[in-house]
């Protein structure tokens, strides 16, 4: 599948950038490491806040029905922004999903995380992140909460957009953070952003690390890309996470914890995956402080799904005290999170996250587990052929280890240039990079960085 990216500047807004040095500055960042901090651009072109109303506001979408305007909707937030204050804004499911691809693929330097470019959207959510893009590529978390009231902020600013629309297209967004871990882990050999979630979620299987936290123990998959420090500290929270767990949760939540009980399938899952996840960070933090030194290499990407409350919903129901008790759970565990994924990278960090309803939760996770591949482990070539399309022409099924004691047949993608029915496109050679469970993606080549940034730069310049 070949994506056609598309953006002309006009003439005005070309003369606007003409200093050449925006644009080369630009385009050198995306292809810089992560570790490298390049030199900082100049002061004129720093993200600054703009005077209330020069965020272009896209209009809702006009084909949605006044039901679903006032039905429950997902929300979404995003940290640094500068839309604190501001009228909450409506956004259809597909646009959700350009807010959050735009937002890495620019504060990050990773352009080839998104699957489609709309040129609108990439300028509102440059206008909305307060960060200076132009500066060293920032660590990303991507975090999604099952069955959270929509009534209550999980953060403590209230959310920059409300999801709502068709169903049918909220999958891409509820898969992001797999989606994307993925495409960086395919892009980069060296690379290991991490995919936390439970084993009810929609992670699947790829080239990133996995981390399953279940009810009774943590299972992690493409365990190998990870560096061995961080790959023990998993290993030695894993083996905490469940020793005295309602002692863990007391300390940590205080009288928020004392309706659950680790002898409960429902409470254990809430409990396993907050105590893992604020322990992690946690650890990792507290090692890059010691460690000043010689420090050791931080997650720039790592993705979250929290499925506890839907467990705690499904068990107890939505007005039991089980679940009001983990809501007050979750929200303290993600805010710790927000601040020490922050902290651990100096503040150069940009956090989304997405705060699923109990409304509409059950059918949007079922509607998306159903549409997706990813989850699937096909046995042999033939079902593996069949599962992923062929791998889209661009690839092979081959064996791969995705547990110590699980073997799939997965698509390993191919470098060179074909067309959708396999065939070498005429006068195109060297090595491209097709990405996704069914190499679908075609990695995004160097024109477009370079015409990513320019626009990225035009849109600064011009605040």
């Amino acid at each position: 599948m070949h994506h056609n990216y598309q953006h002309c500047p006009s003439d005005q807004a070309l003369t606007q950038a003409s200093d050449l040095a925006v644009v080369a500055a630009a385009a050198d960042r995306s292809a810089a490491p992560h570790n490298n901090k390049p030199e900082k651009a100049p002061a004129t072109l720093h993200l600054s806040h703009s005077p209330e109303g020069t965020i272009k506001m896209w209009e809702q979408k006009k084909a949605a029905s006044s039901s679903a305007k006032d039905g429950a909707a997902a929300s979404l937030y995003i940290h640094p922004s500068q839309s604190v204050g501001r009228d909450v804004r409506e956004v259809s499911w597909v646009d959700a999903a350009s807010v959050v691809e735009n937002a890495v693929a620019a504060s990050a330097g990773l352009p080839h995380v998104l699957t489609e470019q709309k040129p609108d959207l990439l300028e509102s959510t440059v206008k909305e992140l307060d960060i200076d893009l132009l500066g060293k590529p920032a660590a990303n978390l991507w975090i999604v909460v099952e069955d959270y009231p929509e009534s209550e902020p999980i953060l403590a600013k209230d959310a920059a957009y409300r999801v709502r629309g068709g169903q049918d297209s909220a999958s891409d967004l509820l898969k992001f953070g797999a989606r994307t871990a993925d495409a960086i882990a395919a892009a980069d050999p060296s690379a290991w952003p991490i995919v936390i979630s439970s084993e009810k979620s929609l992670a699947g299987h790829g080239p990133a690390p996995r981390v399953f936290v279940g009810p009774q123990d943590v299972k992690v998959t493409s365990s190998r890309r990870l560096p061995a420090d961080m790959k023990r500290t998993i290993q030695e929270i894993a083996d905490t996470t469940y020793t005295d767990m309602e002692g863990h949760a007391a300390e940590k939540f205080g009288k928020r914890a004392k309706p659950l009980s680790s002898h409960i399938s429902a409470d254990a899952q809430l409990m396993g995956e907050l105590e893992f996840s604020t322990s992690l960070l946690t650890a990792v933090d507290t090692q890059r402080i010691l460690n000043p030194v010689n420090p050791k290499p931080l997650p720039t990407f790592l993705s979250m799904t929290f499925s506890g409350l839907r467990s705690l919903r499904e068990h107890y129901g939505e007005d039991s005290k089980q679940y009001r008790s983990g809501t007050a759970m979750t929200r303290a565990a993600v805010d710790e999170i927000v601040k020490t994924f922050v902290d651990m990278h100096e503040g150069e960090a940009v956090v989304q996250v997405l705060t699923v309803p109990p409304s509409i939760s059950a059918a949007l996770f079922r509607r998306a587990s159903s549409a997706t591949t990813t989850s699937a482990c096909p046995t042999s070539v033939v079902d593996c052929q069949s599962t992923f399309s062929n791998c889209s022409n661009h690839g092979t099924c081959t064996q791969r280890n995705v547990t110590a004691s699980q073997q799939c047949y997965l698509c390993t993608c191919s470098t060179k240039w074909t067309d959708d029915n396999g065939k070498a496109v005429a006068g195109f050679s060297g090595p491209v990079i097709w990405t996704g469970s069914s190499c679908q993606y075609q990695d995004i080549s160097v024109p477009f960085h370079i015409l990513f940034w320019t626009t990225v730069a035009l849109i600064i310049v011009t605040m």
